[in-house]
């Protein structure tokens, strides 16, 4: 699903650019939603991503928009005012957790409450809601 790219054009092209190059012809129903990553975690010699809370959702915010496309963002998301506000500014259409869900794996019942949101919990979890 890849558009043909002169090489020399395509050595030119910013991360988010050549993002935007392979996720175009999938469209908005391909039924898919990418993570978008620059994978900063590798460990690259010529490359230096820098990284802090949030940090790929610029990347993700670029795709969906001129993409045209659904979005996933990653990179760093840890709290839940800081993914909803990635959701409500448009910024990704969703929001994956990793590591903070290794760290908490109960982080979208803390999430719910802390938002004020209602959420059935799980029946085997539901003597344990406070």
């Amino acid at each position: 699903m890849t558009r043909s790219v002169p090489r020399q054009a395509d050595e030119r092209r910013t991360a988010a650019e050549k993002g935007i190059v392979v996720a175009a012809p999938s469209g908005r129903d391909a039924g898919t939603v990418p993570a978008v990553t620059r994978g900063a975690t590798l460990p690259v010699p010529y490359a230096s991503i820098p990284t802090g809370p949030g940090y790929q959702t610029g990347f993700s915010a670029a795709i969906r928009t001129q993409a045209g496309i659904l979005t996933g963002a990653v990179g760093f998301i840890t709290e839940p005012v800081q993914a909803e506000h990635i959701l409500r500014t448009g910024q990704a259409d969703a929001v994956f957790l990793a590591r903070a869900m290794l760290r908490d794996p109960y982080w979208p019942l803390r999430a719910a409450r802390l938002l004020g949101a209602e959420l059935d919990w799980p029946v085997q979890y539901r003597r344990a809601k406070v």
